[in-house]
């Protein structure tokens, strides 16, 4: 899945460090950091030997990003540039609003407050550019230090798994934390420093989830409003990470037929159910430099529709999807230039899964 920003993982400025991309040139103070055995002491790979393992692991983070599951940025110092520790966001789940997080600091840049730093950049960006709900760590029981800088952010302890790795001919054990949007407040009580990330550029991942249905109004040119399917219409909306949209629409009133027959309906009951109802599947693209959100229309319950592609503006207000359209194939009549507005809210997660949800494979476990 493709970002919109550009082809590079986004710059975020701390007050003494700049979260960057990794360049082919921090090898080396790459290298320093994973090399040592204290850095690596509760990470679930070991210590890296080689300075190939430094420059495999980087090949790794950008395919990661190119894939859309992972930010690896550089902890630089603002002053100097050099690379003194990293900081990720990975297994990004857009659907569910979710990501994990971790990070490494050199060992003789340890209790100078950076990783504190770099956290509430990092989930200030997460929170507030991505839309992210959750935020999710994991951190060996023995780490206090790094359970420490996670606690000050207002990680809390949700668990734990034992003997979740082998490491070193050695079991550990794996606290499981998290983060809620709404429970986080950055260090100290301030607000995280601005970051330089346009709002439209992450209207993909914004629109990515399951969306129900508030409100599908139309107002005509002479001003006059109507609800298509009643006050009380359902609907839900769904963009996945594989630019494909389903939307489905429908009056909340629609009678039941008689005979419970789906192909035994009476002709007046047939007519009220494909008038209450309005469904289509396709793909979609986004154009941020106009948010706009074209469907390209493969299947709908309205065969007029298929093979055609319709364009939406969107955007967001408050926790709310607005989407608005004006149909370009009724050119004539009252209903000519009408103006099509749908508002979304994203859909409830179940109280308990189906079936056990899948878990993607990292090109590495990072903890904190």
């Amino acid at each position: 899945m493709g970002f919109e920003w550009g082809d590079a993982v986004p710059v975020l400025t701390g007050p003494r460090i700049i979260l960057r991309p990794l360049r082919d040139a921090d090898v080396e103070d790459l290298f320093e950091i994973y090399s040592h055995v204290e850095v690596m002491r509760y990470w679930t790979s070991p210590a890296h030997r080689e300075r190939a393992e430094t420059e495999k692991l980087v090949a790794e983070i950008r395919r990661g990003f190119e894939e859309g599951w992972l930010f690896e940025w550089g902890i630089a110092d603002r002053t100097t540039d050099r690379v003194i520790g990293t900081a990720t966001l990975f297994h990004v789940d857009w659907a569910h609003r979710r990501a994990e997080i971790g990070y490494a600091l050199g060992r003789a840049e340890w209790g100078a407050g950076y990783a504190s730093e770099a956290l509430t950049v990092l989930i200030g960006f997460a929170f507030e550019k991505l839309d992210l709900h959750r935020l999710e760590a994991d951190a060996d029981p023995r780490n206090e230090r790094s359970l420490r800088v996670l606690a000050r952010q207002g990680f809390r302890r949700e668990g734990t798994q034992l003997e979740r790795y082998w490491l070193l001919g050695e079991i550990q054990d794996a606290a499981l934390l998290g983060l809620l949007r709404h429970e986080w407040t950055p260090p100290g009580g301030e607000n995280p420093p601005a970051l330089e990330v346009p709002a439209g550029r992450v209207a993909r991942s914004a629109l990515l989830g399951s969306w129900d249905l508030v409100d599908w109004s139309v107002r005509l040119q002479d001003g006059t409003e109507s609800h298509p399917f009643g006050e009380g219409g359902r609907g839900r909306l769904v963009y996945d990470d594989r630019a494909q949209v389903w939307l489905h629409l429908q009056r909340s009133t629609r009678p039941p037929f008689e005979s419970g027959d789906p192909f035994g309906g009476t002709p007046e009951e047939i007519a009220a159910a494909f008038h209450g109802f309005l469904s289509y599947y396709g793909e979609y693209e986004v154009d941020v430099e106009t948010a706009t959100v074209r469907h390209r229309i493969l299947g709908s319950s309205f065969p007029n529709w298929e093979g055609t592609t319709q364009e939406r503006r969107y955007t967001f207000v408050g926790e709310e999807l607005v989407i608005t359209a004006t149909p370009d194939n009724v050119t004539e009549g009252p209903r000519a230039g009408a103006v099509h507005t749908l508002r979304w809210r994203r859909s409830p997660r179940p109280a308990a899964p189906l079936a056990p949800a899948g878990r993607s494979d990292s090109a590495k476990e990072e903890r904190t």
